[in-house]
């Protein structure tokens, strides 16, 4: 089967339109925004008693959210926490969705009816938590979460969406009173030197946001870590659902032609012809954890308002680069962004190349220091004789593991000597890419092991319109 590449998406099929932000930084202190851009990955904080006093001394904004649905994981956390968001929009609710990590601006985290916080707002709202005792000193992380809890509040907000950044017991956005809907995704080994070197203690960490009074949704999780969580949830007498038994995902399958997932639900509500952009199978599962919570608020799913929230375009998640921007790596070749970033999403990454009818596939990687590495190559090399190049690169942050050492754990992973290139940034990496794609013919090129990276690739590929 032939597989059409970078075709135009028809306008129901591209992000939704984000209004309300100005494109530039800032219009009247332009420091104070990129000063915070700046801060991103400084700072830790694993206790919550001083980031509660500062928001007694801004009002408790985080005590008057109306109904809120916390979404914790391993991984798909940002893509229920979207879709929830997106459902509820779909339903007529004003809804705010908190998600983390941003691709290109930190607005992209905060959100109300899918309109980013405009500028003028988030700089004000980070003047007035400064402004308090106590507000300097706050982490990156903790500073936007108290600008989130603000603006929501301001607003009014009939839901609040909130993805944890980290865990969960102690995660800043787990200062909230209540959750009506506690989601865990998935349960996998990431961020170990954090949440702990096994399931069930990383699942004790994410059972953390588990409260009496409201109902928590499990995805498929294995026994050790649902027991954890069944225990937690046992104790507290909260309703426990699980993802194919309390609810379920039916007739799965994926559309290559159309590079659409095609599903149908079953729970609360029955849903049929149900379709995603995002191929991997498990984004049937997000899709159907979204919908539970939405119900969970007792809320009726239409089939009408399920369709249009999923078809939304989810940045670095097997997204397709439109045909016109990939032509300029390699014409005629469809180029893939995604943000997978640990051993079990690899493996879903690998597992969907490996069902796809392309059989000479390219792979530009690169990984954070603390991601295990070997686990990830280990996974990559599950491709066999689909992974016809492997180019490793470091983004330019502190944080990105040196490109000599993904060069190394892909040939401890057996990925052969001459199938691995090595590049010092993200454009030497593309630029190493192009050079091969006018030497041989790849049935598509991948860009994967950090959502951060599609800022790198991204921009590349822009200034690389102009040297066309």
């Amino acid at each position: 089967m032939s597989v059409r590449p970078g075709r135009q998406r028809p306008a129901h099929r591209r992000r939704p339109p984000v209004r309300g932000a100005p494109s530039a930084m800032s219009r009247t202190n332009p420091g104070l925004l990129e000063r915070l851009e700046h801060r991103e990955y400084t700072g830790a904080e694993y206790s919550l008693g001083r980031f509660r006093e500062v928001l007694s001394r801004l009002g408790d904004p985080h005590r008057v959210q109306r109904k809120v649905i916390h979404v914790a994981g391993t991984n798909g956390k940002g893509s229920v926490a979207t879709y929830a968001a997106r459902l509820l929009v779909a339903m007529g609710k004003r809804t705010g969705v908190y998600l983390s990590p941003h691709i290109h601006r930190v607005n992209e985290r905060i959100s109300i009816d899918d309109r980013m916080i405009p500028d003028r707002v988030l700089q004000a709202m980070v003047a007035k938590v400064r402004g308090v005792r106590g507000g300097t000193g706050l982490t990156y992380f903790e500073m936007l979460t108290a600008v989130m809890f603000l603006w929501f509040a301001e607003r009014r907000v009939d839901a609040a969406v909130l993805e944890v950044g980290l865990g969960g017991s102690l995660d800043a956005t787990n200062v909230i009173p209540r959750a009506d809907v506690a989601v865990i995704t998935s349960i996998g080994l990431d961020h170990t030197e954090i949440l702990g070197r096994t399931e069930s203690r990383i699942a004790r960490e994410k059972a953390g946001i588990i409260k009496p009074g409201g109902v928590c949704l499990c995805g498929r999780l294995r026994p050790a870590a649902l027991r954890v969580v069944s225990e937690r949830c046992r104790c507290l007498g909260v309703s426990l659902r699980l993802l194919g038994r309390d609810f379920h995902v039916v007739g799965r399958h994926r559309d290559w032609q159309k590079r659409q997932l095609v599903f149908g639900y079953r729970g609360a509500g029955n849903l049929s012809g149900l379709r995603t952009d995002v191929l991997y199978t498990v984004q049937a599962d997000n899709a159907a954890l979204a919908i539970a919570a939405v119900e969970s608020l007792g809320e009726r799913v239409p089939v009408s308002a399920a369709r249009r929230a999923l078809r939304l375009v989810l940045p670095s998640r097997f997204e397709f680069v439109p045909r016109e921007v990939a032509d300029r790596l390699c014409p005629g070749i469809p180029l893939i962004l995604d943000g997978s970033h640990n051993p079990p999403a690899i493996r879903n990454l690998a597992d969907l190349l490996r069902a796809s009818p392309w059989r000479r596939i390219a792979v530009c990687l690169t990984l954070m220091r603390e991601k295990d590495e070997a686990g990830v190559l280990r996974e990559l090399s599950r491709l066999r004789s689909r992974l016809a190049l492997l180019v490793v690169y470091r983004l330019g942050m502190d944080r990105s593991r040196p490109a000599r050492d993904l060069q190394r754990a892909a040939v401890c992973a057996g990925i052969g000597g001459d199938r691995v290139r090595r590049a010092d940034d993200a454009g030497a990496a593309l630029q190493t890419m192009r050079a091969f794609c006018r030497e041989k013919r790849f049935d598509a090129v991948v860009c994967t092991g950090s959502q951060y990276a599609a800022r790198e690739l991204q921009a590349w590929l822009g200034r690389s319109a102009g040297d066309a």
